[in-house]
C-alpha cells in the first residue's frame, strides 16, 4: 500500500504484485464491501440514528413546552 498510484510494481504483505492487478483487486474489493451497507440500507439507519439524537438541554425544555396541554 506504500508505493505510489503509478508504480510499475505494488508490494504487498512481501510480494510483489503488477500495478494493473493490484488496482483492479482494489477496486473490486471496495465495490463488494459498500455494496454490503447499500443492501442491508444502513446509510437509511444512520440517518434515522443520529435524527432521534438529542444534543443540549433546551431541546428537551422545548420538548417538554409542547407536551403540555392547553388550558
Amino acid at each position: 500500500f506504500r508505493s505510489h498510484f503509478y508504480a510499475p510494481h505494488k508490494y504487498f504483505m512481501g510480494k510483489t504484485y503488477d500495478t494493473f492487478w493490484f488496482n483492479l483487486f482494489v477496486i473490486w474489493a471496495m465495490s463488494v464491501l459498500l455494496y454490503i451497507p447499500l443492501y442491508y440500507d444502513h446509510l437509511r439507519k444512520i440517518i434515522e440514528f443520529f435524527g432521534n439524537v438529542k444534543f443540549s438541554k433546551k431541546d428537551k425544555k422545548e420538548e417538554k413546552e409542547t407536551k403540555k396541554p392547553k388550558s
